[in-house]
């Protein structure tokens, strides 16, 4: 459960959305315009990050409850609950008739209270390990839960013994080092060491994609030795990555993609000494569409994936892939390890 202050001066990005928000309004000297319509819904995916992908209930929560104090002489405190769809006030077991009141006792919050209700039937689980080729139906009570968003299963998929064969082939082992906000510094004392399972996104820099930790992020409470800049909590910019051990598939984060272009997707990484080179090739893609559904493609054979726990397949072609790509919110593209190039000496000079 999350307690998201609000506050004007600064923009929070949060890692995911947990099934209930608390908004702790702390500014409340500042005048509120009246309100025409209380929404029922509040969406939080600009907040999240944009390594944050699941399905669009995932990041959409209901108001659920609030507690107000009323700006009188008597500066009473007033707790109200939605029950199906109809506001009560707790003190008087009352529901709420007026509109006006409502919104009057919503400009004078000082905590509203937020629940994820929407449904889902998609699960990332499912739909990663169908992905990685591994057969769920032996661990299938590991997987009975729903999965919102990519990193609810990968939280899962670290920690549950169940799934230690499919956490091996994902997991990366690499440094980041991170730029210094004040002296624009790269010490070494700015990094982090992680051994986890990630989602990698296209960087222009070199190397070419760059590991996000998916699970587990270590609290950046960093010291830069150059400048003596302690940072708490604060997101750094990225200066490089160095792995230590690359995955067999890598889950590569794409916004849009064709089939076409999947076919000549191809995505080679250097070992830190330059003595080899990893090279990756598309095997299957995950798709999130805007209707909360995810769907797996097997590209070598054009085989869909719909409908969890993602067993049932169609044959489609290249045009209905195409179709899907282009509806998709987000596309995984998963690439397996196909072969290691040791260079030669001269090839590295």
């Amino acid at each position: 459960m999350f307690t998201f202050q609000i506050n004007t001066d600064c923009l929070l990005l949060y890692i995911s959305g947990p099934p209930v928000i608390i908004l702790n309004i702390n500014n409340v000297n500042r005048s509120i315009p009246n309100l025409n319509k209380v929404p029922d819904i509040i969406c939080f995916q600009s907040f999240f990050e944009k390594s944050n992908i699941g399905c669009s209930s995932s990041n959409i929560y209901d108001i659920v409850g609030l507690i107000s104090i009323i700006p009188n002489a008597n500066k009473k405190m007033i707790l109200a609950t939605k029950i199906k769809k109809r506001w009560r006030i707790s003190s008087t077991s009352k529901s709420i008739a007026s509109a006006k009141k409502f919104c009057k006792l919503l400009a004078n919050s000082r905590m509203i209270i937020l629940e994820r209700v929407r449904e889902c039937n998609s699960n990332f689980l499912c739909a990663i390990a169908k992905c990685c080729s591994i057969n769920t139906m032996s661990i299938e009570q590991d997987i009975s839960k729903t999965y919102y968003t990519l990193r609810d299963a990968v939280k899962t998929i670290e920690n549950d013994s169940a799934f230690e064969h499919l956490r091996n082939i994902l997991s990366s082992h690499f440094t980041t080092y991170y730029k210094c906000l004040k002296c624009e510094c790269t010490p070494s004392s700015l990094s982090n060491i992680y051994e986890c399972i990630c989602i990698y996104e296209p960087d222009t820099k070199h190397p070419p994609i760059s590991a996000v930790p998916l699970a587990s992020k270590n609290s950046m409470n960093l010291e830069c030795s150059a400048c003596n800049e302690k940072t708490e909590n604060v997101i750094l910019p990225m200066h490089t990555q160095i792995h230590h051990q690359y995955p067999s598939i890598i889950m590569y984060h794409l916004s849009r993609t064709t089939r076409q272009a999947l076919k000549k997707l191809s995505i080679e990484l250097n070992s830190p000494d330059m003595q080899c080179k990893y090279v990756y090739k598309p095997s299957s893609i995950l798709l999130v569409d805007e209707y909360n559904s995810i769907s797996v493609i097997k590209l070598q054979q054009n085989l869909v994936y719909n409908t969890s726990p993602y067993e049932t397949s169609a044959v489609l072609s290249d045009d209905q892939i195409n179709e899907l790509c282009f509806a998709a919110q987000s596309v995984i593209v998963f690439l397996e390890q196909v072969k290691i190039d040791k260079f030669k000496s001269t090839d590295v000079l």
